[in-house]
């Protein structure tokens, strides 16, 4: 299907946008830029999408990417969301804060992430992953079907001090998990499975770890 003139201007507008920015434009921008509603921009953008052009998703920030006749591209480039940090060491309380988009394609890890997270301690470093490092993270609430055990997993731990947020290799033994560290020198934290927040503090999976590189290192 064709598009129509003002649909085809949004689309150069998007790879123009990508190209001076090197990140996707968010509805509000577009609908600045045409002077449309928000409302309106989205559904001119679900339009695009419906014919193949774009891909919308709505799990990530600035979720737009471009096509071409051989598939997804993102504007000859994928971006990854960057979602703060987590710690490996001690818990320290969760942020959603989304700090960046980065060129980094989700097939460079395996699974495919669904975004970053930048690491800041050291209890993992036995496992390679080291301060500063990026990890890719697959968002789920569940690690492989029965291979739950011996998984990285970002953990989302609830406490009565809030939600904090912790990578660690995960040991399940009925109710309780233990979170393992990748550094002989530190302790397990032992917590239990689900949110309740009688007793122990309790335990959910953000998702799984897939893969790290060094940006420091280029």
């Amino acid at each position: 299907m064709s598009l129509t003139g003002r649909q085809q201007q949004i689309v150069d507008f998007l790879r123009e946008y990508l190209a001076r920015e090197g990140m996707p434009p968010t509805q509000a921008e577009i609908a600045a830029r045409f002077g449309f509603t928000q409302k309106a921009a989205g559904d001119h953008l679900k339009l695009i999408a419906a014919k193949g052009v774009i891909e919308l998703r709505r799990d990530i920030p600035r979720g737009i990417r471009l096509r071409d006749r051989a598939g997804p591209v993102g504007s000859d480039r994928v971006f990854l969301p960057l979602l703060g940090r987590i710690t490996a060491g001690p818990p320290t309380l969760a942020t959603e804060k989304f700090d960046a988009l980065l060129p980094i394609s989700p097939a460079m890890f395996r699974p495919p992430a669904d975004y970053l997270r930048r690491i800041v301690g050291s209890s993992m470093v036995d496992m390679g992953i080291q301060d500063g490092d990026l990890i890719g993270v697959k968002q789920t609430v569940m690690a492989e079907n029965d291979q739950i055990n011996d998984q990285i997993i970002v953990a989302k731990l609830f406490s009565h001090a809030g939600i904090e947020l912790t990578v660690r290799r995960l040991r399940r033994s009925g109710d309780t998990a233990y979170l393992l560290p990748g550094n002989a020198g530190l302790k397990p934290l032992m917590v239990a499975l689900g949110t309740s927040f009688d007793g122990a503090p309790a335990v959910e999976i953000e998702g799984l770890y897939c893969g790290h590189f060094h940006p420091h290192s280029g």
